[in-house]
């Protein structure tokens, strides 16, 4: 087999990237912390170029905003941005799975149940490190499935503004582990239209569990 076009593999900037895109959806840096360069590429055992254009792509998302110190910083998010956050992702994440519904194999059904008593037993558990993970690969599991990486790309970013909030609920004054299991019962209901491979009721589900957290955080979080 002859390839038009050679294979390169993955750049340590895109590796970089990937891995502060991970971080920052989980939520480890709380709105307001200052990531250095120099740190992170000390941690990534790379040079400061990579991290710096990693840096520069998420300033250009709105993820993160450039200091002039060889750093940037995790953008505090108002309690407005945050209403038209959920309101645009709420939109978005509908389209994907409404998109994503007639694509569902079993095998992704299996994997969504699989995801959901993951959550469960870090829920359980009171295991702070896995619940956020596990519920952002319950979601993406659906939305990949709707082959638009346009819209994919959207979401991503969304994710990217909401994630350093999203930790408040594992770290904050106010006990956040009833705001999961209510997003567990949430998902089962989102397993049960997926499983009938259902559009309109996909897209329902997922839009009233980004607005049942949503409300969660809207009562408890100091968006200062």
């Amino acid at each position: 087999m002859q390839l038009k076009k050679p294979i390169v593999p993955v750049s340590l900037r895109e590796q970089v990237y990937d891995q502060l895109c991970e971080a920052i959806i989980r939520g480890e840096y709380a709105p307001g912390a200052v990531l250095k360069i120099s740190a992170i590429a000390e941690a990534s055992g790379t040079s400061l170029v990579p991290v710096r254009e990693a840096m520069q792509n998420l300033a250009a998302e709105g993820a993160i905003e450039m200091l002039h110190n060889r750093s940037a910083r995790i953008p505090k998010t108002s309690r407005e941005d945050f209403r038209q956050l959920t309101a645009i992702r709420m939109n978005l994440e509908g389209m994907a799975a409404e998109e994503a519904a007639a694509r569902l194999t079993d095998a992704d059904i299996d994997y969504l149940v699989h995801t959901n008593e993951g959550m469960a037993v870090a829920v359980s558990t009171r295991d702070s490190e896995k619940i956020l993970p596990w519920n952002r690969e319950f979601h993406f599991t659906i939305y990949d499935r709707s082959q638009s990486p346009i819209l994919l790309r959207l979401i991503k970013t969304l994710w990217l503004r909401a994630g350093p909030i999203l930790n408040a609920s594992l770290t904050g004054e106010v006990d956040g582990m009833a705001l999961h299991h209510t997003g567990l019962a949430e998902h089962a209901a989102i397993i049960d239209a997926a499983r009938r491979r259902d559009p309109a009721a996909l897209k329902a589900k997922i839009a009233e569990d980004i607005f049942c957290a949503s409300t969660w955080y809207s009562q408890y979080y100091d968006f200062g």
